[in-house]
């Protein structure tokens, strides 16, 4: 049998051969990290950035969180660190000198050796040794004695600078995405009123006056709880759609996982059908999220949703999803919300909801423009993903 050869599957032109297989501590320096006493401690910058676990790490970068007076074990900027915690191998990079808690292991290396291990934790690699009675844990044996395989200087510089511009790309369209939340969570603040005012801080041109407020209840033609009693005997491969709330998603329904009715039993429940432009809202566990009805589900049905049909001539719906969804909506939903052992919100309660609103052609508006602006979000997220992906596949393949 020939033996396979230690390449990897796609590689830049010019560079051949085998790579060589070493442990990762004979190439690199590994510095666990020591955890400066709790009292050292500080959430404002006071002494050195402590890093000590994944909560450290956002986006390949150390994010800093937390500060402390007492240097135990350091790594300097540039300084590669992985999460040695649950979840172990996770890797970063530090742009600061930082000092390390036990959660972590600092790693001297260039950009090949962090890809490097970005894909050994891809693949699953530190799952093999990390071992805990009460969450997973690497010890720096664990770490040293990884075989890795790696080439000659330059195919790793080449390779290090590829995967570097890849980041780069990733990071612009992150930061791009941040920027656009943070955008629309300042629109909210100004197309909304504040507490105590009847009118908004930004209007579109043509609109001006007050704006109405009242109960939910008051403004809609129907509000009810969906099916609420066992549909498992009518669940079938085919048939109507039936909705829950882990479906109903800020301003969208998410039909990547539905279930299906018995199409004769679904019919027979024409008073829990929801119609288009209905809004959705999740009524227990993460309460208060909402969406819209699309055309395209039209007659379909839901499990325990809260389920309201706006009053037309002074509500629409679009607006109403937004509404609900927005932090002064979320707090008017608390404020009428049952406590028990997680929360829950009951039609009675729903219903006494308080409702802000102007008239509806300027209502439409606001939703048409949050709508367009969650659409790009949602558009940059999508493009994220795909790079992610792509990255994914391309360090499968690039390294061995």
């Amino acid at each position: 049998m020939e033996k396979k050869q230690n390449v990897p599957a796609l590689r830049f032109q010019g560079f051949s051969g085998e790579w060589e297989r070493k442990s990762l501590g004979n190439i690199t320096e590994i510095i666990m990290g020591q955890s400066p006493d709790g009292i050292n401690y500080f959430d404002k910058p006071c002494g050195k950035i402590l890093v000590q676990g994944n909560a450290d790490l956002k986006d390949g970068w150390v994010v800093p969180r937390i500060w402390t007076t007492q240097i135990t074990k350091t790594a300097k900027a540039g300084d590669l660190i992985m999460s040695v915690r649950a979840p172990a191998g996770a890797m970063g990079k530090t742009a600061y000198d930082v000092v390390i808690g036990r959660g972590v292991a600092a790693i001297k290396g260039n950009d090949f050796i962090y890809h490097l291990l970005v894909n050994l934790n891809q693949k699953g690699y530190w799952k093999n040794f990390a071992a805990g009675s009460t969450f997973e844990a690497l010890n720096g044996d664990n770490i040293r004695q990884a075989v890795v395989s790696i080439t000659n200087l330059m195919e790793q510089s080449k390779i290090g600078e590829f995967f570097e511009t890849i980041d780069r790309k990733i990071s612009s369209v992150q930061y791009k995405i941040q920027k656009l939340q943070q955008f629309r969570q300042a629109m909210l603040t100004k197309l909304f009123p504040r507490e105590g005012a009847v009118e908004p801080e930004l209007r579109f041109r043509g609109f001006s006056g007050p704006w109405a407020q009242g109960v939910l209840g008051n403004v809609a033609k129907r509000v009810i709880v969906g099916l609420a009693t066992s549909v498992t005997p009518y669940y079938r491969e085919t048939g109507i759609p039936i909705f829950r709330n882990l479906n109903i998603k800020k301003n969208y329904l998410d039909d990547q996982d539905i279930l299906f009715l018995d199409k004769e039993y679904a019919d027979c429940q024409k008073s829990k059908q929801i119609h288009t432009d209905d809004v959705l809202t999740v009524r227990t566990g993460y309460i208060g999220i909402s969406c819209v009805v699309p055309p395209k589900y039209d007659g379909c049905l839901t499990f325990t949703t809260l389920i309201t049909t706006p009053d037309t001539t002074v509500l629409n719906g679009k607006y109403l999803s937004q509404y609900l969804n927005t932090p002064f909506g979320m707090e008017s939903m608390q404020a009428v919300t049952t406590q028990g052992g997680r929360n829950n919100l009951n039609v009675n309660d729903f219903v006494k909801v308080v409702i802000k609103y102007p008239d509806l052609d300027e209502q439409i508006k606001i939703a048409e423009f949050l709508t367009s602006l969650d659409t790009y979000i949602s558009l940059q997220q999508k493009k994220l993903e795909r790079m992610q992906r792509l990255k994914g596949a391309l360090l499968e393949k690039m390294f061995v």
